[in-house]
């Protein structure tokens, strides 16, 4: 993953804070769970609610950069996925991640309290660090602004083009479209079509697919909803290949990397049935697209295959 760390450290300068860090490479198992137990403590305390999941993964992105900056590695397991980059949830088992709230996920330090030692300079400037990042990303519109920071250092430029376009459609499904709606979105949908990374060439397929599906919908005016439909299933299933890259994760076990490996064809045999489904809804004829019918065609079969199936077991 990219070095270029040193933005939010920029941050913690102008505000006074100024620590003399040691140079040893700390032990990964004792500094990820008393940096985790500072930050969520201090921000039950701050603001009378236990934090996001979205805002501590941010916090401990832009830590661990700030920390790497300065020549200490605590050895974070953290890799790029659905929402930027966050740490690898099964390393880090203190953890709770509560999802009540469907929609929004809570996160609560859910083991012994460890004996935090604030003499150790590293304890004394992650403290210091969570104080100022809690000031600053704690707020309304907080989130969005600590998501900001971490997509500034993507690994691929694609990643950044594809937010800006994810946000812009979920942002149209609840509030009212804009003038020119559809010319402003397909203004970002191929700006990202654009930079699509060639590491992912092996995804071109795929990614042909959601192409026209997306321009075909747009083509019929479709709602933000359906838009947004489209594009978040592509984007989860481009993030399964995306936290597998040997630039988008460090620190993860082999044996977390098989897992994620193990999921690839089930997650694509999902997308490519969605994606026909997409097709045949907004053009119910093979046409000029030739990826489009090619989808058609595919979903035919597949139905047809379903049909003499069930016309075999219960026929």
């Amino acid at each position: 993953m990219s070095s270029r760390y040193a933005s939010f450290t920029q941050v913690v300068k102008y505000e006074n804070i100024h620590i003399a860090l040691g140079r040893d490479i700390v032990n990964d198992k004792d500094y990820i769970r008393i940096f985790s137990y500072i930050f969520l403590k201090k921000y039950k305390e701050k603001t009378g609610t236990d934090s996001s999941g979205v805002l501590f993964n941010k916090y401990m992105t832009l830590l661990n950069r700030a920390l790497l900056f300065k020549g200490i590695d605590m050895h974070l397991p953290h890799c790029w996925y659905r929402w930027g980059d966050e740490v690898v949830r099964y390393c880090l088992p203190f953890i709770d991640w509560n999802h009540d709230d469907l929609s929004y996920t809570f996160v609560r330090y859910s083991d012994k309290s460890p004996r935090v030692n604030y003499k150790d300079p590293n304890v004394k400037y992650a403290s210091d660090y969570a104080d100022v990042f809690i000031g600053k990303y704690a707020k309304t519109y907080g989130q969005e602004e600590a998501i900001d920071e971490v997509y500034s250092d993507a690994p691929f430029a694609f990643q950044n083009d594809f937010r800006k376009l994810r946000e812009a459609v979920s942002i149209s499904r609840s509030n009212v479209p804009i003038k020119n709606y559809h010319s402003y979105i397909k203004g970002l949908f191929e700006t990202a079509v654009e930079s699509f990374p060639p590491d992912f060439g092996f995804l071109g397929q795929r990614f042909e697919e959601f192409v026209s599906t997306f321009r075909m919908a747009l083509s019929k005016n479709a709602k933000p909803d359906e838009l947004y439909e489209i594009s978040e299933t592509f984007w989860f299933f481009f993030c399964y290949h995306l936290r597998l890259n040997s630039r988008c994760h460090e620190n993860v076990p082999q044996s977390t990397l098989e897992v994620w490996r193990e999921v690839l064809p089930t997650e694509e045999e999902k997308y490519r049935m969605f994606v026909q489904n997409q097709a045949a809804e907004y053009c119910r004829k093979p046409g000029k697209d030739e990826v489009i019918s090619r989808l058609l065609q595919e979903r035919d079969k597949r139905l047809k295959e379903s049909d003499d199936l069930f016309a075999k077991v219960f026929g």
